[in-house]
């Protein structure tokens, strides 16, 4: 789910970029 991911912050969970 990208929309998700895009939401998320990629900083705090790089692994879920």
């Amino acid at each position: 789910m990208p929309e998700k991911t895009r939401d998320f912050n990629p900083v705090m969970n790089p692994a879920f970029f």
